[in-house]
């Protein structure tokens, strides 16, 4: 079906291309696609991993973060990737900080 193709092309996006991944990421909560959580949720351990935190300087990493976080809340109700976005609402980053509040509003 088309929503398979999308879905798969979406997933290999997400793996495959350098960052920004975002959009990709909003795509796949949009679709409702769970079978994108275990990818989410790798990538969400990714960006943990390399120290990415609220008072980190890189704007893109940090917007994707939170976008996946936005993606896997949406698809799984867990509250942790909530908190995780909530954590950045006092971002050092404006763009970071307002793109966290951003999301929280859509709640």
């Amino acid at each position: 079906t088309d929503r398979q193709r999308v879905s798969a092309f979406l997933k290999v996006r997400i793996e495959e291309q350098q960052p920004p991944l975002a959009n990709f990421y909003d795509a796949v909560e949009i679709l409702g696609d769970k079978s994108a959580i275990p990818l989410l949720q790798k990538k969400y351990q990714e960006y943990r991993h390399v120290g990415l935190s609220p008072t980190s300087h890189d704007q893109m990493l940090g917007v994707d973060y939170l976008t996946c976080c936005w993606a896997l809340w949406k698809l799984t109700a867990l509250a942790k990737y909530k908190r995780a976005i909530q954590e950045y609402a006092a971002s050092r980053s404006k763009v970071v900080r307002d793109s966290a509040r951003r999301l929280l509003e859509q709640a």
